[in-house]
Order: C-alpha cells, then sequence, then structure tokens
C-alpha cells in the first residue's frame, strides 16, 4: 500500500490543505499495522478537516480519527493496558 503525504483534495475549491508530513508517514508505516492505521486515520482526519462541507460532523469524526490515531501510536510503544496518561510523581 503506497501512502501520500499530502491530504484533502482541491475538488470543492478548499484552500486549505492539511499535510502529514512524509518522514512521518514513512516511520509510522514502518512500524507495522498499528502504523498502517494511525496513517489511514490521519489521512481521513485530514480529508475531513480540508472538505468539511462534504461531511456532516467532520469536526467531530476528525477529532475521533485523530484520538484513535494516538491509541494506535500508543500501541506501537507496547503498552497495551495504557488507559490514560500516568505520572511519576
Amino acid at each position: 500500500m503506497s501512502h501520500t503525504s499530502s491530504l484533502g483534495t482541491d475538488d470543492v475549491g478548499s484552500s486549505e490543505r492539511f499535510i502529514v508530513q512524509a518522514d512521518l508517514v514513512a516511520a509510522l508505516t514502518a512500524q507495522g499495522a498499528n502504523g498502517e492505521r494511525a496513517v489511514n486515520l490521519l489521512a481521513t482526519a485530514g480529508m475531513m478537516l480540508s472538505t468539511p462541507q462534504r461531511y456532516p460532523a467532520a469536526a467531530e469524526v476528525a477529532q475521533s480519527c485523530c484520538r484513535s490515531a494516538l491509541d494506535s501510536i500508543l500501541k506501537i510503544a507496547g503498552d497495551e493496558g495504557l488507559y490514560g496518561f500516568r505520572c511519576n510523581s
């Protein structure tokens, strides 16, 4: 599967495009299935935010995609039991 670093489309006249840097795409993709999932979710969030008039509740869907992408990235780190951020104080 190939990935692009440019997200969103210009076909509806949107001048604002959300971009994921190519080096981040490459780094996440190299991590396997969870990295692929994170890239795909970030691409979906970018598409929603680039053309919000095309989708109902685009901002909410983009937020959900970003949360799920972060979940996938945390799984890459190997802490499957993480249910929130912890501080060592």
